[in-house]
């Protein structure tokens, strides 16, 4: 299907206009792994490509209106998932610099260096402190600090005020901050009673 579909993708890509959703079908099974493998490539191991696949193909669907059907549809395929593979290395990296940040201060306050076990241990004890939150305060919280939006950013993707995203992130930072207190509590009523 290779070089039959090279030879008519304009008239797939025509259709794929005109919201002709065989077309949509024909043109994600053609570029498909192509994509994937190129999106597996780029983000690290623990990461799943299949999400940024759908979402490459979603935008295409969403903006098919915007399309060329005189220019290749590799080049545009690609560059959506260059996108994506940027923004989820962005979040990746906002991430686990807040969680080194907050490990750092973990374990200057336990006094001793921490091992990975324990780098895990609290990352999954933090992650659901974060759970716990309200789901309104959660969602702006995970926006802020782990996929590094700007207050601005969040304030217009949830359709609410900065104010109003400040106020919630002084509050999940306190709630977090209590139980990271919590947390350096127990591990010092464990360590005393060894």
């Amino acid at each position: 299907m290779g070089a039959l579909f090279a030879n008519t993708e304009h008239i797939w890509v025509r259709k794929l206009k005109d919201g002709d959703k065989k077309a949509f079908e024909v043109v994600f099974e053609h570029y498909k792994n192509y994509l994937y493998r190129f999106i597996r490539k780029a983000l690290p191991s623990e990461e799943d490509p299949e999400g940024i696949v759908q979402e490459v193909f979603i935008s295409l669907w969403l903006n098919r209106d915007n399309l060329d059907e005189r220019k290749p549809l590799k080049p545009y395929l690609f560059t959506i998932a260059k996108n994506q593979i940027y923004d989820q290395l962005r979040k990746i990296y906002s991430k686990r610099k807040y969680l080194d940040s907050l490990l750092s201060d973990y374990a200057a306050n336990a006094g001793s260096a921490a091992n990975e076990a324990d780098y895990w241990e609290f990352e999954r004890y933090l992650s659901d402190k974060i759970d716990q939150l309200p789901a309104r305060r959660r969602d702006i919280f995970k926006l802020s600090k782990l996929e590094g939006k700007s207050y601005r950013e969040i304030a217009a993707l949830l359709n609410i005020s900065e104010n109003t995203v400040d106020m919630q992130m002084r509050s999940a930072n306190s709630a977090i901050y209590q139980a990271i207190k919590q947390y350096l509590a127990y591990l010092l009523f464990v360590f005393l009673n060894i």
